[in-house]
């Protein structure tokens, strides 16, 4: 059984098409998914920008009529990639992507975690030489020959999403505008950022690997994280967390900003932030009672990190709906 979006809306600007389904729920034999799904439909490509919350280890499927190329950007969570019928499985872990040839098959998502940000676009190569001219060609021109009849991966280890990366992802993910300017505006913002990923602009922000932690550590930092959003109601200190991942105070803060270059405390403000968006958008939520889920005893102390953290108001996400 499966279930789409139970509220959709289509537009089409000059030859771009984007649906949008907020109260997005898809069910399957393996587990629900549902959260806020995007597809913005260009000529050769299609955008995906979602915010999901899967059931553990629920499946869903990415359907193209022909074999094309895939970016897959996963921001948070986890995702494994197989193609229809089985095949070497590509596995993404949170703040990582990578780049895929598709068969002409249905291309099979499993999710591993309970909350998943993903920005995905799958392309064919003709939107490639359209997206940089026949006289510029890709620094991963080898790659893109005709895909094959299995999937297959660009890197063999993912590489990870940097700091500049990151920054335009979210600016995508978290677009505050509506209707036809919200569809040009994710259009525009992703061929900006496949035009710097083709050509290898800031590469070597983008080269950046986590450096490697020791196997105890990576699960100390797992721990953290998942305490950091289960408690987001409540004040957390960087000594209560460092108890939980068995650090000192000065090796979290260290370790944290390694894995998710990022501070510990920017985490939580934008996590938090996230979160609030998801009770507007999703269940209604005033202001008021979103910013005290996420640890706000006072609206106007929330608005204003709000602001600073996502570039624009909350209250904008009212008037989306």
């Amino acid at each position: 059984m499966k279930t789409g979006p139970t509220s959709t809306i289509e537009h089409t600007v000059n030859g771009v098409a984007k649906t949008s389904a907020i109260g997005y729920r898809y069910e399957t034999e393996t587990g629900a998914v549902e959260g806020e799904h995007y597809e913005v439909r260009l000529e050769g490509a299609t955008v995906y920008v979602r915010r999901l919350l899967p059931e553990h280890n629920a499946r869903m499927a990415l359907v193209t009529p022909d074999a094309c190329y895939g970016v897959h950007f996963v921001l948070e969570g986890s995702c494994t990639y197989v193609r229809e019928g089985g095949g070497y499985p590509v596995v993404l872990q949170e703040g990582a992507y990578n780049l895929l040839q598709w068969p002409a098959k249905k291309k099979i998502q499993t999710f591993g975690e309970d909350r998943v940000v993903l920005v995905e676009v799958l392309f064919t190569r003709l939107f490639v030489e359209d997206l940089l001219g026949k006289s510029q060609e890709s620094v991963y021109g080898q790659f893109f020959e005709f895909p094959g009849k299995r999937a297959d991966v660009l890197w063999k280890t993912s590489r990870s999403i940097s700091r500049e990366m990151k920054k335009e992802l979210f600016a995508i993910l978290d677009c505050p505008h509506r209707d036809r300017a919200k569809c040009n505006y994710l259009a525009s913002k992703t061929k900006l950022l496949l035009i710097d990923l083709f050509l290898g602009r800031g590469k070597a922000g983008a080269d950046e690997m986590k450096e490697q932690l020791s196997p105890s550590d990576r699960e100390a930092m797992e721990r953290v994280v998942k305490h950091i959003k289960k408690h987001l109601k409540k004040k957390l200190t960087i000594k209560e967390l460092s108890e939980i991942a068995g650090f000192n105070t000065t090796k979290l803060k260290s370790t944290f900003k390694k894995v998710h270059r990022t501070t510990v405390f920017k985490y939580i403000t934008r996590t938090r932030m996230e979160k609030a968006s998801s009770l507007i958008l999703e269940k209604d939520y005033s202001i008021a009672q979103a910013s005290y889920e996420v640890g706000y005893s006072n609206p106007q102390h929330f608005t204003v990190a709000f602001k600073k953290t996502m570039g624009y108001l909350p209250s904008a996400l009212l008037s989306s709906q």
